[in-house]
């Protein structure tokens, strides 16, 4: 640009399309879109030159990785207002920002028009531009694998490291461990160095499929061909620790990453808290979020929300809370799937009153319940026979516009469904017949209706009443087999006819 100024401005010189492309590539090549289309009005405003399909080229490439409009807006204006004739670098371009924008289909579309429009030949840079496509965010193996045939087998093509990364990725995200080394061992047939980026696929795909020998493997591989393990590699050594709950592990690749260049980020700390919060060790856990703290790293709600559901999980809400507070204080982002996981948690604990305080934290911060938070509370509004309660917040789903289908009818006709058989549990008592009692308990497990707890509790009591041990112990272990809580009035009875201690085990164990 200095010596475009030069030129221009201080010795009177009149540019050439050729220089302002220079100028145009420049900017592009830094990805500075707003730079590229500063030259491109230079040269067609100021000094009505004529663009070439080199212009076009380079203010597409300028548009960014997943400006897909951007590149075919400037795509049109060449074709359309200039009537100039793309090239093999233009279509390489609409596909790249294609495949980088998650948009298989047009990508594909653009390989067609380069192909069977214009007659264009391809080169092994469109091949890995659509196997990047197809690998997408879901790991589309099919995908991959049909365009890296298109581009060795139908075009004879070379395949070279951009090749085997997509295809690498797409097995990892499948799970299929055998996948993608068989792709690595493709990747050394055809002389391609690995990058970092690959062997981080193949330790990501052994730890999702729980193979940790075959993640330290390709770890120590790496090493051993001289490439640096990124904070990316530690994050995945550290979680797959973390999700095992091995405590010692997390805290021994910490050290080694401590011991290298590799500065951890928030990401590492969070695998961290979580692993100590998963080992049952808060007090590791807030020793980890303190170091987060003292290297400048601004915590996020994934960091707290290890803390949050450990505290949740004890039943100590107090403690909950206060880990809650303080990332509302850190100024954490929270979404609807940090109360979602908490709330999970205490649905495990069958403690429903919690769950509805932290139903209404979400509401507090604007946050929206969505259908998993109304499954949950209405789950366990149902199981512990509240159906006041369960009808109370599907008709706050609905208010939402989540509409009464799957969970919400199931609850619904549920509910309607035991309140029939509670009334024939009663009539049944009343007349003094078990048998009768039992048999409609019976019928409706069998029609698939869950029994209500109050059912079994009446039939419990009635049981109690006649003294038959034997009916008492079977229908207290039928409660717990499914989840049911048992009623006061019940346990009353259970506690004056066998004692507190023998009613505890009966209603406990």
């Amino acid at each position: 640009e200095d010596l475009y100024r030069e030129a221009v401005h201080t010795n009177g010189l009149t540019p050439d399309i050729g220089t302002l492309n220079s100028l145009i590539f420049a900017a592009a090549d830094g990805l500075n879109q707003s730079g590229a289309e500063h030259w491109y009005r230079e040269a067609v405003d100021k000094y009505r030159l004529t663009p070439t399909m080199r212009t076009f080229n380079c203010l597409m490439f300028s548009s960014g990785g997943k400006n897909m409009s951007g590149a075919e807006h400037w795509y049109s204006m060449a074709v359309s207002e200039f009537g100039l004739t793309p090239n093999v670098k233009t279509f390489r371009c609409l596909i790249f920002h294609a495949a980088h924008a998650g948009n298989q289909t047009r990508a594909e579309y653009w390989y067609s028009e380069s192909l069977h429009t214009l007659g264009l030949r391809p080169d092994i840079r469109f091949f890995n531009h659509l196997i990047f496509a197809a690998a997408g965010n879901d790991g589309n193996q099919s995908g991959t694998e049909h365009w890296y045939r298109e581009a060795v087998d139908t075009f004879g093509f070379r395949p070279i490291a951009g090749t085997f990364e997509p295809l690498i990725r797409a097995a990892t995200m499948s799970g299929n461990m055998t996948g993608a080394e068989h792709w690595y061992r493709q990747a050394v047939r055809y002389d391609t160095r690995a990058d970092m980026g690959i062997f981080n696929s193949l330790i990501s795909c052994a730890v999702l499929t729980n193979q940790m020998k075959r993640a330290r493997f390709w770890f120590d591989k790496a090493v051993s061909l001289g490439l640096e393990p990124d904070v990316q590699t530690y994050h995945f050594m550290i979680r797959a620790a973390s999700r095992r709950g091995n405590l010692t592990a997390a805290e021994e690749w910490a050290e080694r990453l401590t011991a290298t260049n590799v500065e951890p980020d928030v990401f590492i700390y969070a695998s961290l808290i979580s692993a100590a919060a998963n080992a049952g060790n808060l007090s590791s856990a807030e020793g980890w979020l303190q170091r987060c703290s003292e290297k400048g790293l601004r915590p996020d709600g994934f960091v707290f929300l290890p803390l949050v559901m450990e505290a949740s999980k004890r039943a100590d809400l107090a403690t909950a809370t206060r880990w809650y507070n303080e990332a509302l204080a850190a100024g954490a982002t929270l979404d609807i799937r940090f109360f979602n996981y908490v709330v999970k948690a205490l649905v495990g604990k069958q403690d429903l009153e919690a769950a509805i305080v932290w139903y209404s934290r979400a509401s507090d911060q604007g946050i929206e319940p969505d259908r998993e938070m109304f499954d949950s509370i209405v789950g366990l509004a149902v199981a512990r026979d509240d159906w006041e309660m369960a009808e109370e917040f599907l008709g706050r789903a609905a208010e939402l516009g989540i509409e009464p289908q799957g969970m919400a009818r199931t609850v619904l006709i549920n509910a309607a469904a035991q309140r029939a058989f509670l009334a024939i549990t009663e009539r049944a008592l009343e007349q003094k017949d078990m048998d009768g009692a039992e048999m409609w308990l019976s019928i409706s497990a069998e029609d698939g209706f869950q029994p209500a707890a109050a059912s079994l509790s009446r039939i419990v009591v009635a049981a109690v009443g006649r003294g038959d041990a034997a009916q008492v112990a079977r229908l207290c272990r039928e409660a717990r087999v499914r989840g049911l809580r048992l009623d006061d009035e019940a346990a009353a009875a259970l506690t004056q006819a066998f004692g507190e201690k023998a009613a505890g085990e009966l209603l406990e164990d």
